[in-house]
């Protein structure tokens, strides 16, 4: 059963906020990456334990070039891409799966996870968005190596 996202994200604290409530509330962890990564080195990584990629957009569209590794390879999850309006139809370009558009709270990027990427959560609760609410700190999200 796959039970991580992986974030590719640019230090957008808020974003990175609320995509760990976001996982908190489906059941889901977090791995985390950064968007100065170059596309291969998140693809040789692979995505067999990822139910979705999440890709926090900035306005330079630095992390373009992994929105379109990763949306144009047939193995990979969905891609979620945290834009500003600007950037949406960009994105899509590039392969995003959804876009959601900055600002978003952590409940509506929890229903657009659930939609993608329906699972069961370990405890037996299908969406567990009222059951638990776990918080996990910044520090305690592994690094994905550069």
């Amino acid at each position: 059963m796959k039970t991580n996202i992986l974030l590719v994200a640019n230090g957008d604290i808020e974003s990175d906020l609320n995509v760990i409530d976001a996982a908190a509330r489906t059941a889901h962890g977090v791995r985390r990456a950064s968007a100065r990564s170059r596309p291969s080195q998140i693809l040789r990584r692979g995505f067999a334990d990822s139910d979705a990629v999440i890709i926090d957009l900035d306005n330079d569209g630095q992390p373009l070039g992994i929105v379109e590794a990763i949306g144009g390879n047939e193995n990979a999850p969905p891609v979620i891409v945290l834009a500003n309006p600007e950037m949406a139809p960009k994105a899509y370009r590039h392969g995003a799966t959804v876009c959601l558009i900055k600002p978003f709270t952590a409940g509506e990027l929890a229903s657009v996870v659930n939609n993608l990427c329906p699972h069961e959560h370990p405890f037996g609760i299908e969406h567990p968005v009222e059951a638990i609410s776990i918080a996990t700190p910044r520090s305690a999200l592994r690094q994905a190596p550069d």
